[in-house]
C-alpha cells in the first residue's frame, strides 16, 4: 500500500501550502486530469482480466480442475474487486464533480489523489493474486488450504474435489516430467488427511458420517481414504511408467505418514492403506527401483514403531494391523527372493526379525493380542528357514 502512503504525503503537503497548485486557474485541466486518471485504472482493470482470465480456463482446461471455482472463493480477490469498482465511481464522481464545487475543490482533489493511489494500490494486488494462480506451487497451498477448509465446514464433496485436483496437478508433473510439481502435489496429502482425520474425532461429524455411509455404503474415513488411495496409485503407476524414481520414493513416505495419522484416529484404517503400500513398493521391486523397495521395508517398520509409540493400546485391536504390516514384509521379502534367489537370506529376513523385537516393548508386551501377531511373525520367519535349507541343497549355475 505504499502507493497510498505516498498520495496521502502529497495530499498533506498540498493542504499546508494550497499555493503549490492553482486549482482556480485551470479548473478544466485538472479535472480532466482526474477523469483521465480514473479511466487509465478502468482499462487496466479490463485489460488484466482479459490478459489473466483466458489462460486460467485453458490451464483448468488441460490439467488442473476446479481452478476457476477456487478463483471464484478467493476472498481477498473479491475484496479487491469490488473495492476498486467502489473506488473507480468515486473518483468518477469528484472528477466530474470537481468543476461546479469551487469552495471544495481542494478537499476534491486531495480526496481524489488518495483514492488513485488506493487503487493503482488495489490494481497491483488484484494483479498479482491473479497472476499467483498460474503458479502450480502457490496452487498447490491454495488447494491445500481450501481442503482444509472443506473439512472444517463438514463439506466432504469439496473435499474430495480438491482431491482430484491435486492428483490432476501429480499426474500433469510427471507427465511432463515436472518432479518438483508432482513430488509439491502429493506431499499435499498428509496435511489435508490429518486434518481431516482430526476433524473425524469431532462427535459434530455424526450426521455427515451417516450420510456418507448412506451414500456410499462405507462410514466417510473409510470412503475418503479408499477415494484419495485410488489416485495415488494411478500417480504412482504413471510415475514407474515414466521411471520417475523419485516420485515413487515420495509416494512411499507420503503414504506412510497417512497411515500413521490414520493409526492415531482408529487401527481398522490401517491395513488397507498398508495394502497399497505394500503394493507400491512390489511394484517398485518388479521396475528395479530397488531403494524405493527397501524404503518401503523402513515404512512399514516406522508405522509399526509408530503404532506402538503414538497410539493407546489398551483396548485396540491389534491383529489385523498386524497381520498387513506382517503380510506386507512378507511380500517384499518373497519379491526381493524372487528377483534374485541367492540373497542373502539373514538380510532378507531381519526386517520380521526388528518387528519381533517390537513385541517386547513395555506399551505392548502384555497385550492380549501380542501372542497371537507373535506366532504370525514365527510362521512367516519358519517359511523363510525352510527355503533357506532347500536353497541350501541347491547346486549353483557356477558348480
Amino acid at each position: 500500500m505504499w502507493l497510498t502512503l505516498l498520495a496521502l504525503i502529497s495530499v498533506l503537503s498540498l493542504i499546508f501550502y494550497p499555493e503549490f497548485l492553482p486549482l482556480d486557474s485551470v479548473p478544466m485541466e485538472i479535472a480532466a486530469f482526474m477523469f483521465a486518471g480514473t479511466s487509465l485504472v478502468l482499462f487496466l482493470t479490463f485489460f488484466l482480466n482479459i490478459q489473466v482470465l483466458p489462460s486460467l480456463v485453458r490451464l483448468e482446461q488441460k490439467s488442473i480442475p476446479n481452478l476457476m471455482s477456487l478463483l471464484s472463493k478467493d476472498n481477498w480477490l473479491y475484496i479487491y474487486r469490488h473495492a476498486l469498482t467502489v473506488s473507480v465511481f468515486i473518483s468518477y464522481f469528484l472528477s466530474i464533480a470537481f468543476v461546479p464545487h469551487e469552495t471544495h475543490r481542494l478537499w476534491f482533489l486531495a480526496t481524489w489523489w488518495i483514492l488513485f493511489g488506493l487503487e493503482l494500490d488495489l490494481l497491483k494486488m488484484n494483479w498479482t493474486s491473479l497472476v499467483n494462480l498460474l503458479n502450480p506451487t502457490h496452487l498447490v497451498k491454495e488447494f491445500e488450504i481450501a481442503a482444509k477448509h472443506a473439512v472444517q465446514d463438514g463439506q466432504d464433496n469439496k473435499l474430495w474435489q480438491t482431491l482430484d485436483s491435486l492428483s490432476e496437478m501429480a499426474l500433469s508433473g510427471v507427465h511432463d516430467n515436472k518432479i518438483s510439481l508432482s513430488t509439491q502435489a502429493i506431499q499435499a496429502f498428509p496435511p489435508i488427511m490429518h486434518a481431516f482425520y482430526n476433524s473425524s474425532k469431532s462427535i459434530s461429524r455424526v450426521t455427515q458420517d451417516n450420510q456418507v455411509e448412506t451414500q456410499t455404503g462405507q462410514d466417510e474415513a473409510s470412503y475418503t481414504l479408499f477415494y484419495l488411495l485410488q489416485r495415488l496409485e494411478l500417480i504412482n503407476d504413471r510415475a514407474l511408467t515414466n521411471r520417475l524414481e523419485s516420485v515413487c520414493r515420495h509416494m512411499i513416505m507420503v503414504l506412510g505418514r497417512i497411515i500413521v495419522y490414520g493409526a492415531k484416529l482408529d487401527l481398522s484404517l490401517v491395513p488397507f492403506p498398508m495394502h497399497f503400500l505394500t503394493k507400491f513398493g512390489l511394484k517398485a521391486q518388479q521396475h528395479h527401483f530397488n531403494e524405493v523397495a527397501e524404503l518401503t521395508v523402513s515404512t512399514i517398520l516406522e508405522v509399526a514403531k509408530a503404532i506402538v509409540n503414538v497410539t493407546d493400546l489398551k483396548f485396540a485391536e491389534l491383529i489385523e494391523p498386524f497381520k498387513s504390516i506382517i503380510k506386507g514384509l512378507e511380500s517384499l521379502a518373497k519379491g526381493e527372493f524372487k528377483q534374485n534367489k541367492y540373497t542373502d537370506m539373514v538380510t532378507l529376513v531381519q526386517p520380521l526379525k526388528d518387528l519381533r523385537e517390537l513385541l517386547t516393548n513395555p506399551k505392548i508386551a502384555e497385550h492380549r493380542d501380542t501372542p497371537v501377531i507373535q506366532s504370525e511373525i514365527d510362521r512367516a520367519l519358519a517359511e523363510f528357514q525352510a527355503l533357506e535349507q532347500v536353497m541350501g541343497g541347491t547346486p549353483s549355475f557356477s558348480e
